[in-house]
């Protein structure tokens, strides 16, 4: 019907987009997330695997996101806080190890 149609030629336009960067960067996993990607969930997510098969030469596990809300945003912020963490620490210890001497 017209909505297995939507879903065809969407699964179409993202793998389109995925070849490029599978072709460029040769990743091991992609994982997709979006508002519109879950709404489609497994049967969006079955058509953009077949779809990128026919398109790359290269096949890289494609998933979607687990993560429910701003899955970059909260990745962002993990990171600069595993930084800010690593940086306070070893501000921390290296200060204790003047002292010492």
């Amino acid at each position: 019907g017209a909505g297995d149609q939507l879903l065809t030629a969407l699964a179409h336009r993202i793998a389109l987009g995925l070849a490029s960067i599978v072709a460029v960067l040769d990743p091991d996993l992609v994982v997709l997330t979006g508002s519109v990607l879950k709404a489609g969930g497994d049967r969006l997510l079955d058509l953009v695997r077949s779809e990128l098969a026919e398109l790359a030469v290269a096949r890289p596990t494609i998933e979607l996101s687990g993560i429910p809300d701003r899955p970059v945003l909260r990745g962002g912020l993990c990171v600069a806080l595993s930084t800010v963490r690593d940086e306070v620490f070893d501000t921390i210890q290296s200060s204790q190890a003047v002292g010492r001497s």
